[in-house]
């Protein structure tokens, strides 16, 4: 079973954006860790209508919500303006899967919006013929990134969308 600190945190950091054109710099992410997913039903409606402050501290709230959940561990993290995704490893599945239903339930009580989620395997990612793939960007010594590739977290997204993994 791989840990955060065997893994993701091990990861080399990469300096310069032009290496992340470099395919061989991501790394799979281990058979047993999962992709916590969050995304906002109808937020293209919700934003015209005036609340995209709203939709976007929906979408982070799964990442702050698994940080503070979670300890001190470096988690590799994506925010995409109307949703997350959080990676990790098989250990942390059973606490990533109440932070998900708070945040759920916090998203549609406190701001009006309903929250899909889900827990995908990297497994199962791995079996519907996709990869997930990561490589940690630091354009500064203060701040580093989690870059995604290969395909698999936009398949999990879609597999979400359609009632896979809740």
């Amino acid at each position: 079973m791989s840990t955060v600190n065997s893994f993701y945190k091990d990861l080399p950091i990469h300096r310069r954006f032009a290496d992340l054109a470099d395919p061989s710099i991501y790394r799979d992410f281990p058979g047993d860790w999962f992709i916590a997913l969050a995304d906002i039903v109808d937020s293209t409606v919700a934003i015209s209508k005036g609340n995209y402050k709203q939709v976007n501290m929906a979408g982070a709230s799964l990442i702050s919500a698994m940080r503070n959940s979670l300890g001190d561990v470096e988690l590799p993290t994506v925010f995409g303006g109307d949703g997350a995704a959080v990676a990790l490893p098989a250990e942390k599945a059973e606490i990533a899967r109440d932070v998900l239903l708070s945040c759920q339930k916090w998203v549609e009580e406190a701001l009006g919006l309903q929250m899909r989620v889900a827990l995908a395997p990297v497994s199962a990612i791995n079996d519907a013929g996709h990869t997930v793939r990561v490589a940690r960007f630091a354009p500064s010594d203060y701040v580093d990134y989690a870059m995604f590739d290969g395909g698999g977290l936009a398949w999990a997204e879609h597999a979400m969308k359609s009632g896979e993994f809740e």
